[in-house]
């Protein structure tokens, strides 16, 4: 299970502990059936996300809108933009695919969603939303307006200031090559980092791996929490990474660990596929699927609820050994927590 190891651990930041699958999805979509219903507006975001997504549920795009407009309407911050661009991207895939019924709903629902967001004060949506409008018809213009002026005014979360790192960070990027080699060269760990990244991509100096890797090691090894997330993921020795991300998240970094999952899982079918055409010895990519299996019971132990849908599919592409070995190994995995800032 070293295939990929090292790009799929950098998602083990926060405090995990061993999975007890207490719940099915079916048992967890009744409960927050029973939630919401009762006016709980983050079960009621999480209905919008399976019926919007299918997952667990037949999709019906419709049933998503009501649930996320209760969400809004009982106080849920949502983030309209994601939604609106998850629609326009799936409308250039479908229009790619030929299909007509899909690109009418993807076009209207697109329309509508960026139409809401237009209506929140973001200026940028409205380009999509004219753009859209010249692909509908006048009955799906009307019904989409109909349901964005109905929709409640979004609670926007203010965004705080900078902290003085962050500003620093922000500040180094302005400054010519030399003054920065010359503060990391002092040990300041901004500075390093700043030339681990202006190597590795090439700005303002030849491209140089090699360097990129000695100042991204240096603000690592003198605390930069960001370097230490890039350094375990780059390191193929998983107990080393896991120091490394241990260090970090003590600084308050938090990925969500459920991405690792649906890396492995995506990963595992890539590699069946090829397998399949190409030939060779493991046509079904079982490695992969359980590395998706660990990660994902890691990512329900920290209280990502729906990666249980995701462990139960990934639980169908391997064996009940496998399956032992991945818990046991998440078993064994020491509790981390991230350190409140």
């Amino acid at each position: 299970m070293k295939y990929l190891m090292h790009i799929l651990i950098i998602l083990f930041v926060m405090g995990m502990v061993a999975p007890g699958f207490a719940l099915t999805d079916a048992e967890l979509l009744a409960r927050q059936l029973a939630a919401a219903e009762k006016g709980d507006a983050e079960a009621q975001f999480k209905l919008g996300e399976r019926y919007t997504y299918g997952r667990g549920v037949n999709q019906d795009l419709n049933q998503g809108f009501e649930w996320y407009r209760k969400a809004v309407t009982n106080g849920y911050s949502l983030d309209i933009e994601k939604i609106a661009k998850y629609y326009y991207v799936n409308l250039g895939f479908f229009k790619g695919m030929q299909d007509d019924a899909k690109i009418s709903v993807f076009t209207e629902q697109a329309y509508l969603w960026f139409s809401i967001e237009a209506m929140q004060g973001v200026k940028s949506a409205a380009s999509y939303r004219d753009k859209l409008e010249k692909e509908l018809t006048v009955e799906q213009i009307a019904h989409a307006k109909s349901l964005a002026k109905s929709f409640p005014k979004v609670r926007i979360k203010r965004e705080q200031a900078a902290t003085a790192s962050e500003q620093k960070t922000i500040d180094m990027k302005a400054l010519d090559f030399g003054v920065v080699k010359a503060k990391a060269e002092k040990g300041d760990t901004i500075a390093q980092y700043e030339l681990y990244e202006r190597y590795s991509s090439g700005k303002g100096v030849s491209k140089d791996q090699g360097q990129a890797s000695t100042w991204r090691r240096k603000a690592a090894e003198n605390g930069h929490a960001k370097a230490q997330l890039h350094t375990g993921f780059v390191t193929e020795d998983r107990a080393e990474a896991l120091e490394w991300y241990h260090k970090a998240a003590m600084q308050g970094y938090d990925i969500n660990s459920n991405t690792m999952g649906l890396s492995h899982k995506a990963a595992g079918f890539d590699l069946r596929g090829r397998l399949e055409r190409f030939g060779g010895i493991d046509p079904s990519g079982s490695e992969m699927f359980e590395e998706a299996y660990f990660w994902y019971s890691l990512a329900i132990a920290n209280g990502h609820e729906e990666s249980i849908l995701d462990v139960e599919k990934v639980g169908k592409e391997i064996n009940a050994e496998q399956i032992e070995r991945a818990k046991k190994e998440s078993d064994a995995v020491p509790k981390m927590v991230k350190k409140s800032q």
